[in-house]
């Protein structure tokens, strides 16, 4: 038994089922990641606006506080770009599901292969950061600690 057919491309019921399903996880992780920016952003400036690390001098701590301003906003660029992948992926979904077809279908391998590709970039975006991060967490307490010695 066949839901949608065109072109010659025939969709099953269970798939036409197994989109349904699927667009409302990619709205929702769309939707959260635009959330997280928001929450991310509040709370690392909070973070840094009330709380100094002890042996930071002023300037230091508006250095931090100006590099983690910069981080949320590289942060948010990456994550809305996601988002909106998730986002676009989701409404091809329900439209392919509410009109199953070659063109839909085209549109939703289409939307699935540019979020995907989207995540691997991050993926690999994010590694290279953690690496980075890792060092500096090593370095900078080791260069201040020089700093004061000094």
């Amino acid at each position: 038994m066949h839901n949608g057919e065109a072109g010659g491309i025939r969709l099953s019921e269970p798939a036409v089922a197994a989109l349904r399903g699927t667009r409302p996880w990619a709205l929702a992780v769309g939707g959260l990641w635009l959330a997280g920016i928001v929450v991310g952003g509040v709370t690392s400036i909070f973070f840094y606006s009330v709380f100094m690390p002890p042996g930071m001098t002023p300037a230091m701590a508006t250095g931090m506080h100006a590099l983690t301003i910069g981080i949320w906003a590289v942060e948010a660029v990456v994550i809305g770009v996601l988002a909106t992948f998730a986002l676009q992926y989701g409404r091809r979904l329900g439209r392919l599901a509410t009109a199953p077809g070659e063109p839909g279908l085209e549109e939703a391998f289409d939307a699935q292969r540019r979020f995907w590709t989207a995540i691997g970039v991050a993926v690999i975006a994010a590694i290279a950061l953690w690496i980075l991060a890792f060092v500096a967490a090593i370095a900078i307490p080791v260069i201040v600690g020089v700093s004061h010695a000094a």
